[in-house]
């Protein structure tokens, strides 16, 4: 077996940016990481602890600068994914302690404003390795949030149009 050396192996962010357009494209859309983060080419948004304060985060990878993103409407980490025009934030929650559900919302980042979509129900007995995220996500278009749920007692997927909100 043979080592690289650690210049071989360590890729240069010129070079990781080059292989986010490949995989992306050169627009720059940002990628869900399933990981309670976006990446896009030069900006990631983050859920977690900065500056003493746990929030989303935008950060701006060539500068190092972080933001706030919602500052105190955002309040939960989620499945989050942006729109095209990246004017968007779709997302969700993890269940409620006293009722079981998952809100949808989308996050409107031009004025700060959430507007929930729906809340879902999820059955405390299906435990964690049954469990069912609503891990939304967009249609091409913007125009339809496709989830997973099982609010109806089998695990489905649906279709929710939110063109009236996204064409604000």
């Amino acid at each position: 077996m043979s080592m690289k050396s650690s210049d071989e192996a360590s890729l240069n962010i010129s070079e990781c940016r080059k292989k986010a357009d490949l995989l992306c494209g050169k627009t720059g859309y940002p990628v869900d990481t399933a990981m309670g983060g976006l990446w896009s080419i030069i900006r990631s948004i983050v859920w977690g602890p900065h500056d003493g304060a746990i929030h989303y985060h935008l950060y701006d990878d060539t500068t190092g600068r972080a933001r706030v993103i919602g500052p105190g409407i955002l309040t939960e980490n989620g499945h989050m994914t942006y729109s095209r025009d990246r004017r968007w934030i779709l997302s969700d929650t993890d269940p409620d302690a006293n009722t079981n559900e998952r809100i949808l919302f989308l996050f409107d980042t031009q004025t700060d404003t959430r507007h929930d979509l729906g809340s879902f129900y999820t059955p405390p007995d299906l435990g964690t390795h049954n469990r069912c995220d609503l891990h939304p996500r967009w249609s091409h278009d913007n125009t339809q949030v496709c989830i997973d749920t099982v609010h109806e007692g089998t695990r489905q997927m649906y279709l929710l149009d939110v063109t009236d909100i996204v064409s604000e």
